[in-house]
């Protein structure tokens, strides 16, 4: 893990406010007023991992969306610290990581511990298995 966390900071790009649980679910839209909900996961971290939330949520839940215009307009904000490729490593990197971090942070939850919240049982383990997975 610390190998792919060197890797990642060589690419130079600032930590920022990260959202940690940036999805569809977390994003409202009223009368042409945006709010960005739900943010007791934020921490000052790199800011790719918010994108690899949004891009995972919007393929998981609206299939028919073209995440590669998506994720090039999230990209394209950075180009300042590479090009598209280059930064299009640094997220698959942040892809890989992120299912590491998203159980660090999901093991801070007090009503996950002791398996007394059924519904998100198993969400750990399943994250730790994606990270070895990929």
């Amino acid at each position: 893990m610390q190998s792919l966390c060197n890797e990642l900071s060589e690419y130079n790009i600032p930590h920022t406010l990260e959202h940690g649980d940036f999805h569809d679910n977390n994003v409202l839209l009223q009368n042409g007023n945006l709010t960005l909900n739900d943010w007791g996961d934020a921490s000052i971290s790199h800011p790719f991992f918010s994108c690899v939330s949004a891009l995972k949520s919007a393929q998981k839940h609206h299939p028919w969306m073209r995440t590669t215009d998506l994720q090039k307009a999230y990209l394209d904000s950075w180009k300042s610290f590479g090009n598209e490729d280059r930064l299009l490593k640094a997220l698959k990197l942040a892809e890989k990581i992120r299912f590491f971090l998203f159980a660090l942070r999901f093991s801070a939850v007090p009503f996950c511990k002791g398996g007394n919240q059924p519904a998100y049982r198993g969400y750990m383990a399943a994250s730790l298995r994606d990270f070895i997975k990929n």
